[in-house]
């Protein structure tokens, strides 16, 4: 087993949003917890440990495999698909 671990190539996208002051604070904060992880590194972590452990979305989901499809073009706020 090679002692580096090959890269991860799993494409990313970016996702804007807004947060309440504390919860940033907290990110932050917890981020540089973790060894100085970026905050997104944590806000991924922290959703998909929320995936794996939500039953109830685990089965909606595999009732809807089109949502997870790449490329899936999400509405924005104001009902715009996503530019591609």
């Amino acid at each position: 087993m090679p002692r580096i671990q090959p890269q991860d190539k799993t494409p990313f996208d970016t996702v804007q949003f807004r947060m309440r002051k504390d919860i940033v604070a907290k990110l932050h904060a917890y981020a540089k917890f973790l060894n100085d992880s970026s905050p997104s590194y944590v806000v991924s972590a922290a959703l998909k440990e929320v995936f794996e452990a939500d039953k109830e979305y685990q089965k909606w989901i595999s009732e809807r495999p089109e949502m997870l499809e790449a490329g899936i073009n999400i509405p924005s706020r104001r009902g715009r698909p996503k530019a591609a």
